[in-house]
C-alpha cells in the first residue's frame, strides 16, 4: 500500500473527502473535499466554524500517483425541484454529488455541474443530512444512500441512513428501507412520520 498526499495547505483544514465525494474513470480520479480555516481544538475537527469554508477538488490522471489541485466549478445555489432532462447514470463521464437535501450532476468529470436539484422529503419531518453515496444500475435507475437527521440516534451525530430509488433518470424517488435496524425507544413501523 502507498500513500499519496491528495492535497495539503499550511493554515487549513483539507477534510471530508466522503461528504464531497470521489469519483474515477479509468486512470483518473477526482476527490472533493472541504477547504476551511484551521483552528486548533482539543476535541472535534480542527476547522474554524467562525470562518467561512468551500468545497474544493484535486485531480489525478495517473491512477493516484500525482494531483493538481482544481477550482470547484460553481452552480447555482437555488435548488430546482427536479432535473428538466432525465439524468442519464450510464454517461461515461458521469458524476454526481448529494449535499443534504439536494444532488449536483455533471456530465464532465467535475469540471462543470447541472443544479443542484432538490430530493423529495420523503414524508420526513427531519432535515436531510446526505453526503454523496449512490449505486448506478441503469441508464434511468440508481440508488442512493441518503440520510436524514434522527433524534432518536444515540449517537453525536444523528442520523440515520437509508436507502432511495430513482427508475426515472431522478424525476422521482421512493424510499426503499432503512440501513440499519431501529434506534432504541423506535415504536415497530415508525420512521420519522412515515409508516412502511
Amino acid at each position: 500500500m502507498k500513500h499519496v498526499i491528495v492535497a495539503r495547505e499550511e493554515g487549513r483544514f483539507l477534510g471530508w473527502p466522503a461528504n464531497d465525494g470521489v469519483w474515477s474513470w479509468a486512470d483518473e480520479i477526482v476527490v472533493g473535499y472541504t477547504n476551511g480555516a484551521y483552528e486548533f481544538k482539543e476535541q472535534g475537527h480542527r476547522i474554524s466554524g467562525e470562518q467561512p469554508s468551500f468545497s474544493a477538488l484535486s485531480r489525478s490522471r495517473d491512477g493516484g500517483e500525482s494531483w493538481q489541485r482544481e477550482e470547484a466549478a460553481s452552480y447555482n445555489m437555488a435548488a430546482e425541484p427536479i432535473p428538466v432532462e432525465a439524468i442519464d447514470f450510464t454517461h461515461p463521464n458521469l458524476a454526481i454529488r448529494c449535499s443534504a437535501n439536494c444532488l449536483l450532476v455533471s456530465y464532465d468529470r467535475c469540471r462543470s455541474w447541472r443544479g443542484p436539484y432538490l430530493f423529495p422529503d420523503f414524508g420526513f419531518f427531519e432535515q436531510l443530512t446526505s453526503r454523496t453515496d449512490y449505486l448506478v444500475l441503469g441508464e434511468n435507475e440508481c440508488l442512493f444512500f441518503l440520510s436524514v437527521r434522527a433524534p432518536q440516534v444515540m449517537a453525536g451525530l444523528r442520523d440515520r441512513a437509508f436507502c432511495a430509488r430513482t427508475n426515472d433518470g431522478g424525476k422521482s424517488f421512493s424510499f426503499v428501507a432503512w440501513m440499519l435496524l431501529e434506534p432504541p425507544d423506535t415504536p415497530p413501523g415508525e420512521h420519522g412520520g412515515l409508516v412502511f
